[in-house]
């Protein structure tokens, strides 16, 4: 019965994505600074709240990014179903082997890999930037892309830890990427933490606003 469950629901909820994905009319905003430092052959990590997962999850699907999944049953079906969405998977947590799977993650990039994290992730405090990603953007010498999502219309699960912003199919989605950037390897990274937690805030305002959220 759990190999059943396994399979069924990563399948199910990958497909999930992709069809809602697809219904949404999706406006994205930045792309091209991100791509020209693609092109450019640079190393990216991608950061966002972890409510605002949905829509990132299908847009950047299949593009070569990495990412690092909970060692718990929730992250193992997490897991399963952005394998199928094309991500590679790192596991680690950052309450058990934590260091590990950012070392995997940190690997992984160095192979050629962008990475892309929840940054309040996977348990929270909601809207607080862990100091992870910026240990691997400055360990990888990577630019951090920091990243929100919208919808018109949506439910937002307000008892989940991450106020989980679910889009309903075919309504009006947004993307934002903002200014791609460096740390130094002298930065401080609790005052890095600060300035992510500034511009990810900025950013999912301003998505919530172009988009028109209503929930």
């Amino acid at each position: 019965m759990n190999r059943i469950k396994n399979y069924l629901i990563p399948l199910l909820a990958s497909w999930l994505i992709k069809i809602i994905g697809w219904s949404v009319k999706t406006e994205v905003i930045g792309q091209e600074k991100v791509e020209e430092l693609n092109a450019q052959g640079k190393r990216l990590v991608y950061a966002f709240w972890h409510g605002r997962q949905f829509l990132l999850a299908y847009r950047m699907r299949n593009r070569e990014i990495a990412l690092m999944s909970s060692l718990s049953r929730d992250g193992e079906h997490q897991s399963r179903i952005l394998h199928r969405l094309g991500y590679r998977i790192v596991r680690g947590s950052a309450s058990r082997a934590g260091i590990r799977g950012l070392l995997g993650l940190i690997k992984e990039m160095k192979s050629g890999y962008d990475s892309t994290f929840a940054v309040d992730g996977p348990r929270g405090p909601v809207c607080e930037v862990k100091e992870g990603v910026i240990y691997a953007a400055k360990k990888v010498r990577a630019y951090i892309v920091p990243v929100s999502s919208s919808a018109k219309r949506a439910r937002i699960f307000n008892k989940a830890w991450d106020k989980y912003l679910f889009p309903y199919p075919f309504t009006k989605g947004v993307i934002i990427f903002g200014q791609p950037y460096l740390i130094s390897k002298e930065a401080d990274i609790e005052e890095e933490c600060k300035k992510l937690k500034s511009c990810l805030d900025k950013l999912t305002q301003e998505a919530d606003e172009r988009a028109k959220l209503s929930c």
